[in-house]
């Protein structure tokens, strides 16, 4: 464009200068004046420009990224963008090739996106293989809500496990009027590894469960503080209902002890489980989980969590009758 002006105001210049002295320039042609070359000499010999009064091509198509040849300039189209459909309904349904082991593309999503669940969750449960983990009961009682806010730390913050599919997920705020303030027990800075029995892959996992559970009596949540695993007790003389109570309080594992029911575990079946919860050479529990016998407090309290499984129960079974009169 600039050796375009260029041009056209040369042979202006040019015309102008043949001109006779004496006819004066048409009054409605406007004048524009274009940086360059000074005016003509008295004779009418016009000087050659200065040498950088306008750039070499070269330059100009230099400045695209490109050279002299042409290449790398850059190019503008009239044509409208291409939007490239993702795939359709059928697409999604339709069979495979013959002898695919998933069937339909559908099929073959649901496959890795469960692969992908398994790997995070391995990497969740191998954070905290050497690594204390504490499970509470946190009942909403009289509390509007359960009152903590949770956050995902990055995967640059030493503070973080280090993960390649997962998230850390952290308690960053316990607010004082809600149910976990008032339960004591979980604090800010805890990691949250569990809630309710499912192993928190990320943080959209941990919100999508609090905002889930944000009614319900009572949450089960088992926090992390990197603590080294604890001493070995002597599980063995420990009774049904401690061993039950550890597999909650150092897994956050819920779960009978009756062999005879088909969702029951076995003793020998929950000793396993526990055994890598424990270090030969770990601190002592101390008197928060002896293994002398079943104590009232431990009655009472799974005594109290079974009233408020009941009435949970109850109420959702008088608002299904409702709702089926209706």
């Amino acid at each position: 464009q600039q050796q375009q002006q260029y041009q056209q105001a040369e042979s202006e210049s040019e015309s102008e200068t043949s001109r006779p002295p004496s006819t004066p320039a048409p009054s409605n042609t406007a004048t524009f004046v274009l940086p360059g070359p000074p005016p003509p000499e008295a004779d009418g010999v016009r000087p050659p420009p200065p040498p950088d009064a306008l750039p070499k091509r070269s330059s100009l198509l230099k400045e695209g990224g490109g050279s002299s040849s042409g290449k790398g300039r850059i190019s503008f189209t009239d044509e409208a963008p291409q939007a490239h459909p993702t795939y359709s309904k059928e697409e999604y349904t339709r069979p495979l090739d013959p002898g695919d082991e998933h069937g339909t593309l559908s099929a073959l999503f649901a496959h890795n996106n469960k692969l992908m669940a398994q790997e995070q969750e391995q990497e969740v449960r191998s954070a905290v293989e050497q690594s204390r983990v504490r499970g509470f009961y946190v009942e909403l009682g009289s509390h509007a809500t359960y009152g903590f806010a949770v956050q995902a730390l990055d995967r640059t913050d030493p503070a973080s496990p280090p993960f390649t599919f997962s998230e850390a997920v952290v308690v960053t705020q316990v607010e004082a009027e809600g149910a976990l303030a008032a339960d004591g027990h979980i604090r800010a800075g805890d990691r949250i590894v569990v809630i309710n029995g499912q192993w928190i892959l990320c943080l959209a996992h941990a919100k999508y469960l609090i905002d889930a559970l944000k009614e319900a009596p009572a949450m089960d949540i088992t926090v992390t503080r990197n603590e080294p695993l604890p001493g070995r007790p002597p599980l063995e003389r420990w009774s049904d209902s401690q061993l039950e109570d550890a597999a909650f309080d150092h897994l956050g594992l819920r779960l009978r002890i009756d062999e005879q029911d088909d969702m029951g575990w076995s003793r020998e079946q929950v000793l396993d489980t526990l055994e890598p919860r424990f270090s030969a050479d770990g601190p002592p529990l101390g008197a928060e989980a002896d293994a002398a016998a079943v104590s009232e407090e431990d009655e009472e309290k799974k005594s109290k969590i079974k009233d408020v499984e009941d009435d949970h129960a109850a109420g959702q079974q008088k608002q299904q009758q409702q709702e089926e009169e209706e």
